[in-house]
Protein backbone atom coordinates (compact mmCIF):
# COMPACT_ATOMS: atom_id res chain seq x y z
CA UNK A 1 0.00 0.00 0.00
CA UNK A 2 2.90 2.15 1.00
CA UNK A 3 4.20 2.20 -2.42
CA UNK A 4 1.03 3.64 -3.86
CA UNK A 5 0.24 6.18 -1.74
CA UNK A 6 3.46 8.06 -2.13
CA UNK A 7 3.53 8.55 -5.77
CA UNK A 8 -0.27 9.57 -5.66
CA UNK A 9 0.59 12.22 -2.62
CA UNK A 10 3.47 13.04 -4.59
CA UNK A 11 1.88 14.16 -7.49
CA UNK A 12 -1.05 16.09 -5.64
CA UNK A 13 1.75 18.12 -3.88
CA UNK A 14 1.22 16.02 -0.23
CA UNK A 15 4.91 15.40 0.34
CA UNK A 16 4.11 14.90 4.22
CA UNK A 17 1.09 12.21 4.10
CA UNK A 18 1.97 8.68 4.88
CA UNK A 19 -0.71 5.75 5.93
CA UNK A 20 0.28 6.45 10.22
CA UNK A 21 -0.43 10.04 9.32
CA UNK A 22 -3.90 8.75 7.71
CA UNK A 23 -4.49 6.62 10.53
CA UNK A 24 -4.45 9.27 13.15
CA UNK A 25 -6.37 11.30 11.23
CA UNK A 26 -9.22 8.82 10.78
CA UNK A 27 -9.13 7.87 14.30
CA UNK A 28 -9.52 11.93 15.23
CA UNK A 29 -12.44 12.40 12.91
CA UNK A 30 -13.93 9.33 14.22
CA UNK A 31 -13.91 11.26 17.55
CA UNK A 32 -15.04 14.05 16.45
CA UNK A 33 -18.21 12.35 14.84
CA UNK A 34 -19.13 11.01 18.35
CA UNK A 35 -18.04 7.63 17.87
CA UNK A 36 -18.08 5.58 20.91
CA UNK A 37 -14.31 4.51 21.92
CA UNK A 38 -14.91 0.75 22.00
CA UNK A 39 -16.07 1.17 18.21
CA UNK A 40 -13.31 2.77 17.42
CA UNK A 41 -10.63 0.23 19.08
CA UNK A 42 -12.38 -2.20 17.05
CA UNK A 43 -11.74 -0.25 13.90
CA UNK A 44 -8.00 0.51 14.65
CA UNK A 45 -7.49 -3.11 16.09
CA UNK A 46 -5.94 -1.94 19.20
CA UNK A 47 -5.75 -4.89 21.87
CA UNK A 48 -6.95 -1.76 24.64
CA UNK A 49 -9.50 1.18 24.35
CA UNK A 50 -6.29 3.40 26.33
CA UNK A 51 -4.07 2.97 23.38
CA UNK A 52 -6.44 4.41 20.97
CA UNK A 53 -7.03 7.27 23.87
CA UNK A 54 -4.02 8.01 24.45
CA UNK A 55 -1.79 7.66 21.47
CA UNK A 56 -3.95 7.98 18.56
CA UNK A 57 -6.89 10.60 19.95
CA UNK A 58 -6.01 14.54 18.64
CA UNK A 59 -8.69 16.80 19.85
CA UNK A 60 -9.71 19.39 18.07
CA UNK A 61 -11.65 22.00 20.34
CA UNK A 62 -14.60 24.13 19.18
CA UNK A 63 -11.85 27.61 19.38
CA UNK A 64 -9.69 25.92 17.12
CA UNK A 65 -11.75 24.60 14.38
CA UNK A 66 -13.63 27.25 14.15
CA UNK A 67 -10.69 29.73 13.70
CA UNK A 68 -9.26 27.48 11.02
CA UNK A 69 -12.70 27.36 8.79
CA UNK A 70 -12.43 31.30 9.24
CA UNK A 71 -8.91 31.09 7.95
CA UNK A 72 -10.20 28.78 5.53
CA UNK A 73 -13.08 30.59 4.23
CA UNK A 74 -11.00 33.87 3.76
CA UNK A 75 -8.19 31.81 1.39
CA UNK A 76 -10.79 29.56 -0.10
CA UNK A 77 -13.63 31.20 -0.28
CA UNK A 78 -17.20 30.00 0.88
CA UNK A 79 -17.45 25.84 1.09
CA UNK A 80 -18.96 24.41 -2.30
CA UNK A 81 -19.76 20.57 -1.04
CA UNK A 82 -20.95 19.28 -4.77
CA UNK A 83 -22.82 15.55 -3.58
CA UNK A 84 -20.42 13.86 -5.41
CA UNK A 85 -17.27 15.85 -4.22
CA UNK A 86 -16.08 12.71 -1.79
CA UNK A 87 -16.45 10.49 -4.64
CA UNK A 88 -14.60 12.66 -7.33
CA UNK A 89 -11.74 13.12 -4.96
CA UNK A 90 -11.29 9.47 -4.07
CA UNK A 91 -11.90 8.36 -7.63
CA UNK A 92 -8.97 11.18 -8.59
CA UNK A 93 -6.59 9.29 -6.32
CA UNK A 94 -6.81 6.12 -6.95
CA UNK A 95 -6.56 6.86 -10.86
CA UNK A 96 -3.56 8.93 -9.73
CA UNK A 97 -1.72 5.97 -8.12
CA UNK A 98 -1.89 4.01 -11.97
CA UNK A 99 1.27 3.64 -13.26
CA UNK A 100 -0.39 5.00 -16.59
CA UNK A 101 -2.74 8.38 -15.38
CA UNK A 102 -5.11 9.21 -18.00
CA UNK A 103 -5.32 12.09 -19.87
CA UNK A 104 -7.92 13.91 -17.66
CA UNK A 105 -6.00 12.89 -14.47
CA UNK A 106 -3.41 14.74 -15.82
CA UNK A 107 -5.19 17.72 -16.87
CA UNK A 108 -7.18 17.71 -13.60
CA UNK A 109 -4.01 17.11 -11.28
CA UNK A 110 -2.08 19.76 -13.15
CA UNK A 111 -4.94 22.24 -12.67
CA UNK A 112 -5.33 21.83 -8.84
CA UNK A 113 -1.56 22.48 -8.68
CA UNK A 114 -1.76 25.47 -10.39
CA UNK A 115 -4.62 26.70 -8.59
CA UNK A 116 -2.81 25.81 -5.14
CA UNK A 117 0.33 28.11 -6.52
CA UNK A 118 -2.05 30.66 -7.40
CA UNK A 119 -3.91 31.17 -4.08
CA UNK A 120 -0.90 31.56 -1.99
CA UNK A 121 1.24 33.44 -5.12
CA UNK A 122 2.10 37.12 -3.63
CA UNK A 123 2.70 39.08 -7.16
CA UNK A 124 -1.08 39.49 -8.29
CA UNK A 125 0.08 39.42 -11.54
CA UNK A 126 1.40 35.97 -11.29
CA UNK A 127 -1.78 34.84 -9.19
CA UNK A 128 -4.12 35.67 -12.12
CA UNK A 129 -1.79 34.13 -14.88
CA UNK A 130 -1.66 31.18 -12.52
CA UNK A 131 -5.47 31.21 -12.40
CA UNK A 132 -6.16 31.34 -16.15
CA UNK A 133 -3.68 28.10 -16.49
CA UNK A 134 -5.51 26.03 -14.48
CA UNK A 135 -8.42 27.09 -16.71
CA UNK A 136 -6.47 26.34 -20.08
CA UNK A 137 -5.25 22.92 -18.78
CA UNK A 138 -8.48 21.47 -18.38
CA UNK A 139 -10.27 23.39 -21.36
CA UNK A 140 -7.37 23.70 -24.05
CA UNK A 141 -6.78 20.93 -26.03
CA UNK A 142 -5.61 21.98 -29.42
CA UNK A 143 -1.75 22.09 -30.31
CA UNK A 144 -2.17 24.99 -32.52
CA UNK A 145 -2.95 28.48 -31.88
CA UNK A 146 -4.75 29.54 -28.53
CA UNK A 147 -8.67 29.56 -29.96
CA UNK A 148 -9.89 32.47 -27.43
CA UNK A 149 -13.79 31.45 -28.02
CA UNK A 150 -13.10 27.92 -27.44
CA UNK A 151 -11.27 29.20 -23.86
CA UNK A 152 -14.33 31.20 -22.96
CA UNK A 153 -16.62 28.45 -24.38
CA UNK A 154 -15.90 25.35 -22.33
CA UNK A 155 -14.68 27.83 -19.18
CA UNK A 156 -18.54 28.73 -19.49
CA UNK A 157 -19.70 25.27 -19.84
CA UNK A 158 -17.99 24.19 -16.49
CA UNK A 159 -18.75 26.95 -14.56
CA UNK A 160 -22.07 27.90 -14.73
CA UNK A 161 -25.63 27.00 -12.85
CA UNK A 162 -28.08 25.47 -15.52
CA UNK A 163 -30.61 26.59 -12.40
CA UNK A 164 -29.41 30.07 -12.74
CA UNK A 165 -29.27 29.79 -16.54
CA UNK A 166 -26.04 31.68 -16.13
CA UNK A 167 -24.18 30.47 -19.31
CA UNK A 168 -23.29 33.61 -21.05
CA UNK A 169 -22.14 35.51 -17.56
CA UNK A 170 -19.45 32.50 -17.42
CA UNK A 171 -18.80 33.39 -20.62
CA UNK A 172 -18.09 36.57 -20.08
CA UNK A 173 -16.04 36.13 -17.00
CA UNK A 174 -13.80 33.77 -18.63
CA UNK A 175 -12.91 36.71 -21.19
CA UNK A 176 -12.73 39.00 -18.27
CA UNK A 177 -10.23 37.05 -17.01
CA UNK A 178 -8.39 36.15 -20.08
CA UNK A 179 -7.96 40.19 -20.49
CA UNK A 180 -7.33 40.88 -17.25
CA UNK A 181 -4.37 38.26 -17.17
CA UNK A 182 -3.22 40.14 -20.36
CA UNK A 183 -3.36 43.62 -19.62
CA UNK A 184 -1.43 43.28 -15.78
CA UNK A 185 1.41 41.01 -17.20
CA UNK A 186 1.63 44.19 -19.79
CA UNK A 187 1.44 46.95 -17.11
CA UNK A 188 -1.36 48.13 -19.50
CA UNK A 189 -3.34 48.15 -16.14
CA UNK A 190 -2.72 48.78 -12.55
CA UNK A 191 -2.43 45.39 -10.06
CA UNK A 192 -3.99 47.65 -7.79
CA UNK A 193 -6.67 49.39 -9.88
CA UNK A 194 -10.26 48.45 -8.14
CA UNK A 195 -11.30 47.04 -11.66
CA UNK A 196 -8.42 44.44 -11.96
CA UNK A 197 -8.80 43.29 -8.26
CA UNK A 198 -12.44 42.27 -9.37
CA UNK A 199 -11.19 40.76 -11.98
CA UNK A 200 -8.74 38.81 -9.95
CA UNK A 201 -11.88 37.79 -7.30
CA UNK A 202 -13.69 36.47 -10.53
CA UNK A 203 -10.47 34.30 -11.39
CA UNK A 204 -10.49 32.56 -7.58
CA UNK A 205 -14.07 31.67 -8.00
CA UNK A 206 -14.13 30.09 -11.63
CA UNK A 207 -11.47 28.39 -11.35
CA UNK A 208 -12.57 26.90 -8.46
CA UNK A 209 -15.83 26.20 -10.09
CA UNK A 210 -14.08 24.26 -12.72
CA UNK A 211 -11.78 22.32 -10.51
CA UNK A 212 -14.83 20.70 -8.66
CA UNK A 213 -16.66 20.50 -11.78
CA UNK A 214 -13.00 18.86 -13.76
CA UNK A 215 -13.35 16.22 -10.54
CA UNK A 216 -16.38 15.19 -11.52
CA UNK A 217 -15.76 14.90 -15.91
CA UNK A 218 -12.81 12.86 -14.86
CA UNK A 219 -14.44 10.30 -12.89
CA UNK A 220 -17.20 10.05 -15.89
CA UNK A 221 -14.56 9.58 -18.73
CA UNK A 222 -12.45 7.05 -16.57
CA UNK A 223 -15.32 5.33 -15.49
CA UNK A 224 -14.89 2.93 -18.50
CA UNK A 225 -11.91 0.74 -19.15
CA UNK A 226 -10.00 2.47 -21.41
CA UNK A 227 -8.68 5.61 -19.71
CA UNK A 228 -9.70 9.13 -20.86
CA UNK A 229 -7.91 10.33 -23.73
CA UNK A 230 -7.69 14.27 -25.72
CA UNK A 231 -10.30 12.59 -28.22
CA UNK A 232 -12.59 11.51 -25.69
CA UNK A 233 -12.77 14.92 -23.86
CA UNK A 234 -12.80 16.59 -26.98
CA UNK A 235 -15.54 14.48 -27.65
CA UNK A 236 -17.25 15.35 -24.12
CA UNK A 237 -17.20 18.92 -24.85
CA UNK A 238 -18.61 18.78 -28.29
CA UNK A 239 -21.38 16.65 -26.59
CA UNK A 240 -21.90 19.97 -23.73
CA UNK A 241 -21.56 22.82 -26.29
CA UNK A 242 -24.16 21.02 -29.08
CA UNK A 243 -27.49 22.12 -27.31
CA UNK A 244 -26.17 25.92 -26.80
CA UNK A 245 -24.74 26.13 -30.44
CA UNK A 246 -26.75 29.38 -31.48
CA UNK A 247 -26.14 30.74 -28.28
CA UNK A 248 -22.26 30.36 -28.57
CA UNK A 249 -22.24 31.05 -32.38
CA UNK A 250 -24.04 34.91 -31.36
CA UNK A 251 -21.31 34.95 -28.54
CA UNK A 252 -18.34 34.26 -30.62
CA UNK A 253 -19.75 37.44 -33.26
CA UNK A 254 -19.88 39.74 -30.14
CA UNK A 255 -16.68 38.68 -28.91
CA UNK A 256 -14.57 39.13 -31.77
CA UNK A 257 -16.28 42.46 -32.04
CA UNK A 258 -14.76 42.80 -28.00
CA UNK A 259 -11.40 41.59 -28.37
CA UNK A 260 -11.14 44.10 -31.54
CA UNK A 261 -12.22 46.84 -29.02
CA UNK A 262 -9.31 45.74 -26.24
CA UNK A 263 -6.51 45.58 -28.96
CA UNK A 264 -7.49 48.33 -30.63
CA UNK A 265 -7.22 50.45 -26.85
CA UNK A 266 -3.33 49.22 -26.81
CA UNK A 267 -2.39 50.82 -29.91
Amino acid sequence: MRKHLKPAAKKLGLLAVTWHLLRHSHATMLDSVGTPIGTMQSLLGHSTPEITREIYLHAIPEEQRRAVESVERLVFGPKLDPPGLCVWGGALLEAATRERTSEMVSRVVDGLSWFGEATFEVSVGKQIAKFEAALERLTVTGRGRFALHSFCARTALLAYDPVQRDLEDCYWKAFEIHIARSQVVHGIVSSGSPLFRKSLQTAHEVTRTVLFRGLEIQWHLDRGRKPSTRKSLDDFYNKQMSPHARLFSELRKELNVQHDLVRKSRS
